[in-house]
């Protein structure tokens, strides 16, 4: 960080080697327990998380690392002349003038656009946020959740905190919108990088003993299950 700006500046370290400077803007979310988000200057398509503990750094530079080198193929789709990125993938990780790792580029996902998949799930929200009650709609959220899902899983890559809250879709076209992309299962080279939380109503039977870290493949598989048949059943659990 450059302390002689009024902005925090840090270095931004690319896939590709590259090396640039990312300068602070305005802080746009508290983020979850991981980070906060915030506008980087000059470039209004991007977004960048800052750590809130940075004694994890060496632990956050190696994971986003193997995230920088194994990107899930889920480019942005361009519809009527819009973009619509669908997944904050990091881009660059962020160091201070120290070398620690403080947080990571991504692309800004317009979450004004979006909306959470819980809210398809019953028509009462759908009629109230006045989105499509078109079956066919719920049928493309499913698809595009599905795609995702698979692309993740080609690298190596699992969710394990599946649900709906943390999922949204775009309400022009139902195409995915993902962030917090850092908390995953990751595959890296030499070691996996578990993920760091699970919801208890999507955890899939047989993992019910089991703690997060080890949870992969087969919990995604099973949340996605239920998401589909939550999506095409007005919200009902398949337990239920």
């Amino acid at each position: 960080m450059d302390n002689d700006t009024q902005n925090p500046v840090y270095n931004a370290i690319y896939a590709d080697g590259s090396f640039g400077k990312v300068t602070l803007g305005t802080m746009i979310n508290r983020g979850g327990a991981s980070g906060k988000i915030f506008q980087v200057q000059s470039q209004p398509d991007k977004v960048a998380k800052i750590f809130h503990n940075l004694a994890k750094s060496q632990t956050n530079r190696q994971k986003l690392e193997s995230m920088l080198l194994n990107k899930p193929n889920f480019e942005p789709v361009m519809t009527d002349g819009v973009q619509y990125t669908q997944i904050a993938w990091p881009e660059a990780i962020l160091e201070d003038e120290k070398g620690f790792c403080v947080g990571y580029l991504m692309p800004l996902i317009n979450m004004d656009e979006a909306v959470s998949l819980d809210h398809l799930l019953q028509k009462a929200i759908r009629k109230k946020l006045k989105l499509p009650e078109k079956y066919a709609y719920r049928i493309f959220a499913a698809y595009n959740v599905a795609s995702m899902v698979t692309s993740l899983h080609k690298c190596g890559h699992y969710i394990v905190d599946l649900k709906p809250s943390n999922v949204s879709v775009y309400r022009e076209n139902m195409l995915v919108a993902m962030v917090d992309c850092d908390g995953f299962s990751i595959q890296g080279e030499k070691r996996r990088f578990p993920a760091e939380f699970v919801s208890e109503e999507y955890i899939y039977p047989e993992g019910m003993d089991k703690s997060c870290e080890e949870m992969g493949e087969e919990q995604d598989k099973f949340a996605l299950a239920v998401i589909i048949f939550k999506l095409l059943n007005n919200g009902i659990h398949p337990f239920s």
